[in-house]
């Protein structure tokens, strides 16, 4: 999803190309932030205390990712305020999934979990 008027890019660690001004991702750092397309300005930058093996998923007007020591984030798209977080336990380099309302993510230890609205 973009903000109104931009494009949005997540990366976790950044570095500008000189021949494409371009923002990549890489996974040593502590932090997640999001760009500006139109003007390579960081709109946020969330400290996750922790290193971000797995890549952002936007789902509507949020961002969701995992810290290797298995904490999963969920936060605003337009501040990257943090809106809830769970800790899993077992460490996560997999980035998480996000349907139908539900966000899915494995961990180390052999499980995969699930979080979302109950069905009735």
């Amino acid at each position: 999803m973009a903000l109104p008027g931009q494009g949005v890019f997540l990366t976790f660690r950044h570095r500008r190309s000189p021949r494409t001004a371009c923002s990549w991702a890489g996974a040593t750092s502590r932090f997640a932030t999001a760009w500006t397309g139109a003007t390579g300005k960081a709109l946020w930058t969330f400290a996750a205390g922790g290193k971000v093996d797995s890549s952002p998923v936007v789902a509507g007007d949020q961002v969701v990712f995992a810290r290797t020591t298995g904490r999963l984030y969920v936060v605003s798209l337009a501040e990257g305020r943090e809106l809830w977080a769970y800790e899993i336990g077992g460490a996560i380099s997999a980035s998480p999934a996000v349907a139908a309302g539900r966000i899915v993510i494995g961990s180390e230890d052999g499980a995969v979990y699930c979080f979302g609205s109950r069905s009735k």
